[in-house]
Formats: structure tokens, C-alpha cells, sequence
């Protein structure tokens, strides 16, 4: 595994867990108590993030754009997410899936730059209806921040150094998905980005509403 130091790792993680940059979530250890922190995101922040000190969460919505879509299965099951991933990847689309904080997982796909958040959130939910699965939390939950919603929703970001030894918020291995992926930060910097395009053809190809 290739040594890294705290300064590289923070630009690669700030790399793909970035939205808004002056506020972001957290959550009390032992309470699991959530709580918004109105403090621009600094790498004291996501170094606190990694070392497990404080949790960080990431409110992925800027304007009408993301850096980044989740989706959000609840259930402990792998068979769901690995739907999504397949899913997406039958699209041309390269998705991820960590193992969240507590119970289920998140599959992440990611852009090569910021992307509209409505365009990323439809080809989402036309994944989840060729899965057959409606009801499933997509992060950013809106299309756009507007006079009545200022922040959206955060999710909490991968790699949270409290937990990652319980193999928990971590991404699990592409070849073995019931297992952690041996080092999370090769994995980061291999890591395929969608362009906006892709999103634009399969909105067009598949003739979803805009």
C-alpha cells in the first residue's frame, strides 16, 4: 500500500466530499444526536473526520449543482446497492458502495465536475425504477437551494476514522462486496468520475423529464 501523507489525503477526500463550505453535519458518538455546525469546512474539520475525533457531513447540494449523488439503502442486505451499482453501470456509469455509519449502505457516483442536481437525481430515480425500488433516500434530496430550502440534507461522509475499524463507513472491495476494500485511499484516487454528457444522454435516451 502507497504511504500518503495527512495533507494528500485530505486534498483526496476534500475532492469528492465537498458542497457547501460553510456549514456542515455531525453526529454525537455515543447519542447519535445530529446537529448542523454553521463553520466553514476547514482540514481541521475533515482531519477531526478521519482521525474519528468529530464526524463530518457533507451537504453535497451548491446552488443547483453537485459534486457528488448517494443513494441511501437502510436494509444490511448487499443485494440492493449491488442492483444500483449494476444498474448504473449498465448506463456507463461507475458507482461505489461504502457501508454505512450504523445499518445499511450508500452507493456513491461521483462527477467529473460539478453536475446539475436535477439531471444527477433523475437518471438516479430511473435506476431505482428499473430496480424496482422507489422509496429509497437519494442525497441531494433537492434539485436546488431556494428561499425555503437554505442547506438541504447532509450525509455523513466515508472514512470516519471512530468506526472504520468495525469496517464501517468504508467502501467494500469491487471483487469481494462483503468485504472492506484493502486500502481506501488507492481505491479513492482509481475511482471513475461521471461527466455531465452521460447524464444528458441517458436523460435524452431514455427520455426522462428534465
Amino acid at each position: 500500500m502507497a504511504k500518503r501523507t495527512t495533507a494528500e489525503k485530505i486534498r483526496i477526500f476534500r475532492s469528492f466530499f465537498t458542497g457547501l463550505k460553510n456549514v456542515y453535519g455531525t453526529y454525537d458518538t455515543k447519542t447519535g444526536r445530529v446537529r448542523q455546525v454553521k463553520e466553514p469546512v476547514t482540514d481541521e474539520v475533515l482531519l477531526a473526520h478521519l482521525a474519528g475525533k468529530q464526524s463530518y457531513g457533507v451537504y453535497l447540494l451548491t446552488g443547483d449543482r453537485t459534486n457528488a449523488l448517494a443513494v441511501d439503502f437502510d436494509d444490511d442486505e448487499l443485494c440492493l446497492p449491488i442492483a444500483f451499482q449494476t444498474g448504473a453501470r449498465r448506463y456507463g456509469m461507475s458507482a461505489y458502495i461504502e457501508r454505512s455509519k450504523a445499518k445499511g449502505y450508500h452507493v456513491w457516483i461521483f462527477f467529473e465536475k460539478p453536475v446539475s442536481a436535477r439531471k444527477a437525481r433523475l437518471v438516479a430515480q430511473k435506476i431505482l425504477v428499473d430496480t424496482g425500488k422507489l422509496e429509497i433516500e437519494i442525497f441531494p434530496k433537492q434539485d436546488s437551494l431556494n428561499s425555503e430550502v437554505s442547506y438541504g440534507n447532509f450525509i455523513n461522509a466515508p472514512l470516519f476514522g471512530a468506526i472504520v475499524l468495525k469496517g464501517r463507513t468504508v467502501f467494500v472491495d469491487p471483487a469481494e462486496q462483503t468485504k472492506p476494500y484493502p486500502d481506501q485511499w488507492e481505491l479513492l484516487e482509481r475511482m471513475q468520475r461521471v461527466p455531465e454528457v452521460r447524464l444528458d444522454a441517458i436523460i435524452t435516451s431514455c427520455k426522462l423529464t428534465k
